[in-house]
């Protein structure tokens, strides 16, 4: 996982009015964020609705992940990263009312539940 905490927003449930494409998970501001894959940071903006985000392009593959509501935008766009490297910090940034992280994943343009993804049983 990116980061330990509460997931409170699981794949494919109402989240901000429209079906999660992601999971949200609920921590402390602050918290170390880290990153799931190594690959090269593609983007590194702040988004309304999902506040300070960072993609990353996995290597040699079409696997993208995404964490929003960071706290801070410590990589920025053509970084290159490692597995448990350090994306950033949990923040509420966006349109969250709590500090959590809001962690996607996607095949090329098709959304995959993180937690198939992380294989990890929740």
């Amino acid at each position: 996982m990116p980061v330990e905490g509460k997931i409170i927003s699981k794949f494919g449930e109402n989240y901000l009015g429209s079906s999660n494409q992601g999971i949200n998970i609920a921590t402390k501001l602050g918290q170390d964020v880290k990153s799931v894959t190594s690959g090269t940071v593609i983007h590194a903006a702040h988004d309304d609705k999902f506040g300070n985000l960072i993609i990353i392009k996995s290597h040699n593959s079409d696997i993208f992940a995404a964490y929003a509501h960071l706290q801070d935008l410590m990589l920025k766009k053509g970084d290159t990263i490692n597995t448990s490297d350090l994306v950033g910090h949990v923040g509420q940034s966006g349109d969250v009312s709590s500090p959590q992280l809001h962690f996607a994943v996607r095949n090329g343009k098709t959304p995959i539940d993180p937690i198939r993804f992380l294989k990890q049983e929740y």
